[in-house]
C-alpha cells in the first residue's frame, strides 16, 4: 500500500506501486502535510487547521480525531505507537499527545523557532530547524543542544514588518540594487499608475518605512510604545512577484488563461500552490475545453 495526501484534504491510495490510485477527500479546504506508518495496520495523518487522522486497517478508513487549536499548520510529526507522539507546526509551536489525538497539550519551545523535522533516536525525540538548530525533548520541554545553535534573529527577538515598496529589479534583495529593463517593465504597464494613484498615501508610507529605520520604529511605537531606535537592526529581505491587471486591481487568484495551442499559467499565488492538486485540476478541464 502506498498513500499520499496533499491539498483539498485529499488521501491517494495505491496498491498497485501508483498504477492506479483510489482518491479519498475529507471535503475541507486544507493541506495534509504529514502521514506517518506506525506497522502495516496503524497510521496517522496532520494537516492544516488542526486535521488529525488515523487509521487502524492500512488506511481503508481514516478517523479524525480531535483538532489541534488555534488552525495550527503542521510541518512534522513523529509518533512512538499509535497513543503517543509529537507534532510541529507554524511559529515554533509543538504538541503533544499520549491518547491517539484525543487530547494534545502545548509544550514549551523557548526559541520560538519553527522546526520542520522530528525525529526519533537513541530513545529520545529531537527537532530541527533552520540554521542548524536542534531541540531535545526533555521533561515536556523542547530545550536547545550543543548539536545546533538558534539563528541570531531567533535569539528572543521579533521581526519588526513587513513592509512593502516597488523593487528596482526582479532580484533586487537591497534598496542599492538597480536594474533599467526590469523597472522600465514595471513603469510601463498601465496598470501600475492605475495602482499608484489609488494607493498614493501607502505607497508613500512604506517606501518610508522601507528606506528608514526611525520612521519604521514609530510606526510601531503604536503597538509597542516602549520600542527605540536601539532595539531595533537591520533583518533580511524578499522579492515577491505580484500580478497587477490593467486596471491597477492585484490578482490574488489563480489566473489560467487558454490560447490556441497552449494553456498558460498567468499566476499561482504561492510556491505550494504551484504543485496543488487543485490547480491541477484546474489546468487540467482548462485544456479539455
Amino acid at each position: 500500500m502506498v498513500i499520499r495526501v496533499g491539498s483539498n484534504s485529499t488521501i491517494l491510495a495505491s496498491r498497485d506501486r501508483g498504477a492506479t490510485w483510489q482518491e479519498t477527500s475529507l471535503g475541507e479546504d486544507a493541506m495534509l502535510t504529514t502521514i506517518q506508518f506506525l506497522d502495516g495496520e496503524h497510521a496517522v495523518i496532520s494537516g492544516e487547521f488542526g486535521l488529525f487522522l488515523t487509521t487502524a486497517d492500512g488506511g481503508a478508513h481514516w478517523v479524525p480525531g480531535s483538532r489541534i487549536s488555534d488552525d495550527f499548520y503542521p510541518y512534522a510529526a513523529l509518533f512512538s505507537d499509535p497513543s503517543t507522539g509529537s507534532v510541529s507546526g507554524l511559529g515554533g509551536v509543538i504538541v503533544h499527545t499520549v491518547d491517539g489525538g484525543r487530547t494534545w497539550t502545548r509544550e514549551p519551545n523557548r526559541t520560538g523557532a519553527p522546526m520542520y523535522g522530528v525525529v526519533g533516536h537513541g530513545g529520545e525525540t529531537w527537532a530541527l530547524g533552520v540554521n542548524g538548530l536542534v531541540l531535545k525533548r526533555t521533561q515536556r520541554e523542547w530545550m536547545p543542544t550543543a548539536h545546533g545553535l538558534p539563528a541570531p534573529w531567533l535569539r528572543a527577538g521579533r521581526s519588526l514588518g513587513p513592509t512593502a515598496m516597488l523593487a528596482g529589479a526582479r532580484d533586487a534583495y537591497s534598496l542599492s540594487k538597480f536594474r533599467a529593463r526590469d523597472l522600465l517593465d514595471t513603469v510601463e504597464w498601465p496598470g501600475t499608475w492605475r495602482l499608484i494613484r489609488r494607493h498614493t498615501g501607502t505607497a508613500l508610507r512604506e517606501i518610508r518605512h522601507s528606506v528608514s529605520a526611525r520612521s519604521l520604529v514609530k510606526e510601531a511605537q503604536r503597538l509597542v510604545p516602549g520600542l527605540t531606535l536601539e532595539d531595533v537592526e537591520p533583518g533580511p529581505a524578499g522579492v515577491r512577484a505580484q500580478a497587477l491587471a490593467r486596471d491597477g486591481t492585484l490578482i490574488d487568484d489563480f489566473l489560467v488563461e487558454r490560447t490556441e495551442y497552449a494553456v498558460h499559467v498567468r499566476n499561482a499565488p504561492s510556491p505550494a500552490a504551484t504543485s496543488s492538486l487543485a490547480l491541477a485540476r484546474l489546468i487540467a478541464d482548462e485544456f479539455a475545453g
